[in-house]
């Protein structure tokens, strides 16, 4: 659904994706979207809202984990620090150019 509105004399438009299940792909097909429309000339900035961050649901056996000594604050940790998000890639102007890694 496309909706042309005007607020604040800007010209705005909304798009809305909608799914019987908010799996992984609608998050994907969001994304895509907001890419899309991000590269489009003439769009300044493009807002995401209503979209949960991904989540992962871990199951572990604490009998296993005390076995090769790992508590679940170690676990923990090396989650977040394996899975954060980063920046990646790189971004240049004239006469400037910045990598990400």
């Amino acid at each position: 659904m496309l909706e042309a509105t005007t607020s604040s004399g800007f010209p705005t438009a909304m798009v809305v994706l909608s799914a019987r299940e908010a799996g992984e792909q609608l998050y994907r097909d969001a994304r895509s979207v907001q890419e899309n429309l991000e590269r489009l000339p003439g769009v300044d900035k493009v807002w995401v809202s209503g979209m949960r961050n991904p989540e992962l649901q871990v199951d572990f056996s604490p009998d296993r984990m005390e076995k090769h000594g790992i508590t679940p604050d170690k676990l923990a940790l090396s989650l977040m620090r394996t899975l954060r998000d980063v920046p990646a890639g790189a971004a240049s102007s004239p006469g400037n150019s910045t990598c990400c890694a």
